[in-house]
Formats: structure tokens, C-alpha cells, sequence
């Protein structure tokens, strides 16, 4: 699968195409940059990642060279990353996620992914699978420190499918349901 990075820092945006191989005991990721007359660059680097923290740092090695990094997950499935004392937004999407945001536009404000913001543990889900949800509707409750959140859809949609039940303890950026556009 191919993803498509974003990458903001310092009011600069980079854009990278990128997609992993694995060869062996071996990971290859193919970083694609499009130029403006068309062509296309492909760099190809050996890559050996390691979360740490429950998945909140991030050490790699990439072409033998280490990088250490602090990820922080932010409300809309992207990334807030934290490296050698910078600040950058990363914005991720796949192959689906990038034909759908071509073909809808950002006009109808659906996220497809609902993921925690934070750590927490689900107190309630308030939808079922299948289910059309208006704007606004409270799709789950997540509790995190002591206080209840609910979590509401960005967009009208349906319920494509649920990840989490009551009782679930979930981690900031996990998964907790997938939602889909309603159809025109």
C-alpha cells in the first residue's frame, strides 16, 4: 500500500509519496517525490523501526543512521512529531483515504478513522454498526483523567465498523471506529 505524507514545519510543507518493501529480514522504504515538470525520484532507504513508550517514541535506523523521535497523536488521525527539539505536523493518508479525499473533496468534513486523542478507557458506544450518524452525534464516551469525553462525528456518515467495546482501555491514536460517507 502507498502512503501520502505531509510534513509541515517552520511554514515550509514537503510532500512524499512512500511505500515499504520487505525483502527478507529486510524493510525498504521507496520515498517518491513528484517534480514540478512531472518526473518522478525514487530513494530507497533500509529501514529498522522500534516504538517505545506504547508507541508515543519512535527509534529508527534508517540507511544505518539513528533517529529518535516523539509522537504525539493528534484528534484528527495525524501526528504531531517532535524531533531534535522541532515541531512538525504530519499528515498520513493510504491509497483509499487519498482517492476519497480526490473524489469527495474535504467538503463533506467526514474523517473516515475516529481515533482516541488521548489515553483513556471506553465508557459507552452509542452507535452500532450499519447506523447513519448526523453531525455532531456522539459516536462513543471516552473516559481520560476522571472526566468523560464524548466523541462526536465530524460529518453526517454511517457506521462502516466498530473497534472498541465498554470496558476497553485504548491508547492516544488507537483506532476506536471507522466511519463512511453516506452515499449521494
Amino acid at each position: 500500500m502507498r502512503y501520502y505524507v505531509t510534513v509541515e514545519s517552520d511554514g515550509k510543507s514537503i510532500q512524499r509519496e512512500i511505500h515499504f518493501e520487505k525483502k527478507g529480514d529486510l524493510l525498504l522504504a521507496h520515498l517518491i517525490r513528484h517534480d514540478d515538470d512531472g518526473t518522478e525520484e525514487v530513494e530507497i532507504y533500509p529501514v529498522d523501526p522500534c516504538l517505545l513508550e506504547m508507541g508515543r517514541s519512535l527509534h529508527m535506523l534508517v540507511d544505518g543512521r539513528g533517529f529518535d523521535a516523539y509522537l504525539q497523536p493528534t484528534s484528527k488521525g495525524n501526528l504531531d512529531v517532535h524531533y531534535k527539539g522541532d515541531l512538525c505536523h504530519v499528515e498520513i493518508l493510504d491509497e483509499r483515504e487519498k482517492i476519497a479525499q480526490r473524489v469527495g473533496g474535504k467538503k463533506g468534513g467526514l474523517s473516515p478513522e475516529v481515533r482516541a486523542s488521548m489515553p483513556g478507557v471506553v465508557v459507552a458506544v452509542e452507535v452500532e454498526e450499519g447506523q447513519k450518524v448526523e453531525k455532531g452525534q456522539t459516536l462513543l464516551v471516552l473516559e481520560a483523567m476522571k472526566m468523560q469525553n464524548p466523541i462526536q462525528a465530524e460529518g453526517a456518515g454511517h457506521v462502516e465498523a466498530i473497534q472498541v467495546k465498554p470496558g476497553d482501555t485504548v491508547g492516544g491514536g488507537d483506532l476506536l471506529l471507522q466511519l463512511a460517507p453516506l452515499d449521494e
